[in-house]
């Protein structure tokens, strides 16, 4: 099969809007993918700190860690994820299905549109290449989720904002309480 038709594939997936246990799988599914995905890259970055300031990974790593805490702790927690759901998904990708979504070739678009935003989402967390990594990747599991709940159809995509929203504000709400409870 080219890559074509695994693109193909792939939107085809996304088409089939899932429902009922289905639904919650997706969530589910894409949420556990994020959590590993994150954790692994926090470990990564542990790791970056310790090669390039030996003498002070723990004091880097924390005062990372502060930031983190403080952008979450923050009264914008639930707000802040609201706007970043609303410019960095649901606006790009509900024209994207507009402009896209009707011509079965042009389709594929909608995952480019996906991947930009994804990067800007990255780009939005921090200019340091470590928060590109961390935070885009997470952007596109979140587009992905968005576009599988939507079906790709319009008449859907205020269900799929609402549940990435729910998911981005849980795993901020999941930040902050692990962020008390290290003390941070």
């Amino acid at each position: 099969m080219s890559d074509n038709g695994h693109i193909h594939s792939i939107i085809g997936w996304l088409q089939e809007r899932p429902v009922g246990r289905a639904y919650w799988k997706v969530v589910g599914g894409a949420f556990a993918l994020d959590t590993v995905w994150e954790i692994c890259v926090a470990l990564i970055g542990l790791r970056f700190f310790e090669l390039h300031e030996p003498d002070r990974t723990g004091q880097a790593f924390a005062e990372w860690l502060g930031q983190l805490a403080f952008w979450q702790t923050s009264p914008l927690l639930i707000a802040g994820s609201f706007v970043e759901e609303v410019f960095f998904r649901f606006l790009p990708l509900a024209i994207a299905i507009v402009i896209f979504g009707r011509n079965a070739t042009m389709r594929p678009y909608i995952l480019v549109v996906a991947i930009l935003f994804s990067v800007l989402f990255g780009f939005a967390h921090g200019a340091h290449p470590f928060f590109l990594f961390l935070q885009g990747v997470g952007g596109f599991v979140y587009c992905i989720v968005f576009l599988k709940v939507s079906g790709m159809r319009t008449q859907y995509v205020m269900r799929a904002f609402l549940t990435v929203w729910m998911m981005h504000a849980t795993w901020n709400i999941g930040i902050l309480g692990l962020s008390v409870l290290s003390g941070s």
